[in-house]
């Protein structure tokens, strides 16, 4: 893929989804919020099924960068704000566009608005990332303590909960 504003991310899908998959995200990270996995529980809160977790779309959205950035490339900065709810039988697309490029000296930084869209249409994740991709010859002799020295990152949760 060529990293140039306008590029649109080769869209990664997943699914349908399962229930398994969501108990197994659940006891993965140990989220054990009954409405991910018992469905009647999930129903009785007013809730169509059990629902996809929100950090469960993020790290699929995490997957999709990756994939793209391959080994010489990391996500700086991600953001994303989850504006509607996945339920088992839901194939999800997971995309994403480059909106600006910068280089400088072998480091290219570009800006990505990213989204989660299901079967029947809905996008149920708005988010944006700045990622790096380094020329691999400035990698020689980096480590992970150093890496994360010189490229700060962090990663920011927004929920549609209060």
């Amino acid at each position: 893929m060529e990293w140039k504003p306008g590029a649109e991310l080769p869209p990664l899908v997943v699914g349908p989804i399962t229930t398994e998959m969501l108990v197994r995200w659940t006891a993965a990270a140990e989220d054990y919020n009954p409405i991910h996995y018992d469905q009647a529980f999930a129903k009785a809160q007013g809730l169509p099924d059990v629902i996809m977790h929100g950090p469960y779309k993020l790290a699929l959205l995490c997957r999709l960068l990756h994939r793209e950035l391959g080994a010489s490339g990391m996500i700086r900065r991600i953001q994303v704000r989850y504006t509607g709810m996945d339920v088992p039988g839901d194939v999800l697309q997971f995309g994403g566009r480059v909106e600006r490029v910068e280089e400088d000296g072998g480091e290219r930084r570009a800006w990505v608005s990213l989204y989660a869209r299901n079967g029947r249409g809905v996008t149920t994740v708005l988010g944006e990332a700045e990622v790096i991709q380094v020329a691999k010859e400035r990698l020689v002799g980096l480590t992970q303590e150093t890496t994360r020295k010189r490229w700060k990152y962090r990663i920011v949760l927004r929920s549609h909960r209060p």
